[in-house]
C-alpha cells in the first residue's frame, strides 16, 4: 500500500457516517443517522475526558443538530459511570435533583429509544424527555411507577399533556426494568394514526392507544426529569435517540438491533 492509499484509507475509517439509504454499509457499519429525522443522539460510550464518578456538565449530541444536553449547576449534574452496561459507560441520574437541559426540539410525531437501567427500588421513576419543564403539567416520554404500570403522555400546545395513557404491563416489567433494557415509544400524528406504542426489548407491552391529534406546541427541553412535577429519574442512561417522526416497523427494528448488539441487551 502506498502512502497516498494509506492516508485515504485512514481518512475513510475516521469519517463519521453520513445519511444514506437504510442498509447501505457505511464506515463503521450501521449508524442511526442513516435513518432520516434523527434530532438527538446521546451515547455515553462516546463521552471523553471523564473518570468514573465525575459530573457530566455537557453530553454532546452526535446527530449533527447541536442539541447538546447541559447542566451548569454542580449538584444537579448527573455522573459518569464507566462500566455499567455490557462493559460500557452510562450516565447516572440520582432521582433527587439531577436533570439536563436540551435546546427545544419541536416535533409532530416521534420515535424515542433509550438504553438504560432503572433503579431497582420499586418507587423509582424514569422520565426521559419533558416538554416545557418550567410549567405545571409539562408532557413527558417514559415514566415508570412502583405499581408496575407504564405511564406515558403526549405534548400538547403550551407544553401541557393532552391526557395520560396508562399501560398495564403485565408480570415481569419491574424485573426487566431493574436490568439493562431497550425502551421504545412512538407516536404518529394524523387523522388515521393518532397512537402511542411502547416497547421494551422489542416486546409491545400494550395495545396502541388511540386519541385526538396533538400539536406538540412547545417542544422537548429537558432530559432525565420532569421538574415541573418533581419527577426525577433514578436511572442510568447509556444511549438515547430521538427521531422527529414515527419510524416504520422495519426501521425501528433496525435501530433496536443496532442497540442490542452494542449494549448486549435482550
Amino acid at each position: 500500500m502506498n502512502r497516498r492509499t494509506a492516508i485515504s484509507t485512514l481518512a475513510l475509517a475516521a469519517a463519521p457516517a453520513i445519511a444514506g439509504p437504510v442498509g447501505l454499509r457505511l464506515p463503521g457499519g450501521f449508524d442511526p443517522r442513516q435513518i432520516a429525522g434523527l434530532k438527538l443522539w446521546l451515547d455515553a460510550s462516546k463521552i471523553t475526558g471523564l473518570n468514573d464518578g465525575d459530573s457530566v456538565g455537557t453530553w454532546n449530541d452526535l446527530s449533527g443538530n447541536a442539541n447538546d444536553a447541559t447542566q451548569a449547576t454542580s449538584n444537579k449534574k448527573p455522573t459518569f459511570q464507566t462500566n455499567e452496561i455490557n462493559g460500557l459507560p452510562a450516565v447516572q441520574f440520582d432521582g433527587v435533583d439531577d436533570t439536563m437541559a436540551i435546546p427545544s426540539i419541536t416535533i409532530t410525531g416521534y420515535t424515542a429509544f433509550v438504553v438504560g437501567i432503572k433503579d431497582s427500588s420499586s418507587t423509582s421513576k424514569m422520565p426521559l424527555f419533558c416538554s416545557n419543564p418550567g410549567s405545571s403539567g409539562g408532557g413527558f416520554i417514559f415514566l415508570y411507577y412502583s405499581d408496575a404500570n407504564l405511564y406515558s403522555t403526549t405534548f400538547g400546545g403550551g407544553g401541557a399533556p393532552n391526557g395520560t395513557f396508562v399501560y398495564s404491563s403485565g408480570a415481569g416489567i419491574n424485573t426487566a426494568l431493574s436490568s439493562a433494557f431497550i425502551g421504545v415509544a412512538d407516536y404518529e400524528s394524523g387523522a388515521a394514526a393518532n397512537t402511542i406504542k411502547h416497547y421494551i426489548n422489542s416486546t409491545l407491552y400494550s395495545l396502541a392507544y388511540t386519541h385526538s391529534a396533538q400539536t406538540f406546541g412547545t417542544g422537548i427541553e429537558e432530559i432525565g426529569a420532569r421538574t415541573n412535577s418533581g419527577d426525577y429519574a433514578n436511572a442510568k442512561y447509556s444511549e438515547v435517540l430521538l427521531y422527529n417522526s414515527k419510524l416504520s416497523d422495519a426501521n425501528r427494528s433496525l435501530v433496536e438491533s443496532y442497540l442490542r448488539t452494542k449494549w448486549g441487551t435482550p
